[in-house]
C-alpha cells in the first residue's frame, strides 16, 4: 500500500511537471508568434523606409541636376545682361546728351532768330522739329530704360527660383536624414526581433524534446 501511494505521487508529480512543460511550450509558441510578427511588421516598415529614402534620393537627385541648370542658366543670363546693360548704359548716355544737346539748340536757334530777327513762323517750324527730335530721344531713352529694369527683373527671377530651389532641396536632404535615422534604428529593432524569434523557436526545441 505504501508503494501504491508513493506510485501514485510519482504519477502526480509527472503530470504537474507535463502540465508545467506544456505551459512553458504554450507560452513558448506565443513568444513565438509575437516575435515573428513583430519581425513582418519591422521587415515591412524597414522596407517602406528604405523605399521612401530611394524616392527621396531620386528627388534630391533631381533637384541638384535642376540647381545646376538653373545656375548654369543663371550665370549666362548674367553675362548677357551685364553686356546688354553695358550697351544699354551707353546708349542712354548717348541718347541723354543729344536731348542735352537739342535742347541746347533749341535754345540758341531761339536767341539766333531774335538777334536776326527772322520771322515767327519760320522759328516755330524750326523750333517744332528740334522739338520733335527731342521727343524721339526721350522715348528712346524711356524704351532703353524699361528694358534696362526687365533684364534686371528677369536676372532677379532667376536668382529667386534658384534660392526656393536651394530650399526644397536642403528640406528633402533633413527629411532624408531622418529617413537614413529611421532605418538604422528600425533595422537594429528588427534583428533584435529576429534574435527574440530565434531563441524562442530554440526553447521551443528543447521542451518539445524534453
Amino acid at each position: 500500500q505504501g508503494s501504491g501511494g508513493s506510485g501514485s505521487g510519482d504519477v502526480d508529480e509527472a503530470r504537474k511537471e507535463i502540465r508545467i512543460l506544456e505551459a512553458q511550450l504554450e507560452h513558448s509558441h506565443a513568444a513565438i508568434d509575437s516575435a515573428s510578427t513583430r519581425t513582418d511588421c519591422l521587415e515591412r516598415q524597414v522596407e517602406a523606409e528604405r523605399k521612401s529614402k530611394t524616392e527621396l534620393e531620386g528627388r534630391i537627385a533631381d533637384l541638384t541636376d535642376q540647381t545646376d541648370e538653373l545656375t548654369d542658366a543663371l550665370d549666362a543670363e548674367k553675362r548677357a545682361r551685364a553686356d546688354d546693360a553695358a550697351a544699354v548704359e551707353a546708349e542712354l548716355t548717348e541718347a541723354r546728351a543729344e536731348v542735352t544737346q537739342m535742347r541746347r539748340e533749341v535754345d540758341r536757334s531761339t536767341t539766333v532768330a531774335a538777334n536776326r530777327g527772322q520771322s515767327e513762323q519760320s522759328h516755330l517750324r524750326e523750333r517744332a522739329r528740334l522739338e520733335g527730335e527731342i521727343g524721339t530721344l526721350r522715348r528712346t531713352v524711356a524704351r532703353l530704360q524699361q528694358e534696362k529694369e526687365e533684364g534686371e527683373g528677369a536676372l532677379e527671377e532667376l536668382t529667386l527660383d534658384k534660392e526656393a530651389l536651394a530650399e526644397e532641396k536642403e528640406a528633402l536632404q533633413d527629411a532624408l536624414e531622418e529617413t537614413r535615422i529611421d532605418v538604422e534604428t528600425q533595422q537594429v529593432e528588427l534583428e533584435e526581433a529576429r534574435m527574440e524569434l530565434e531563441e524562442a523557436r530554440e526553447r521551443v526545441e528543447e521542451l518539445e524534446v524534453a
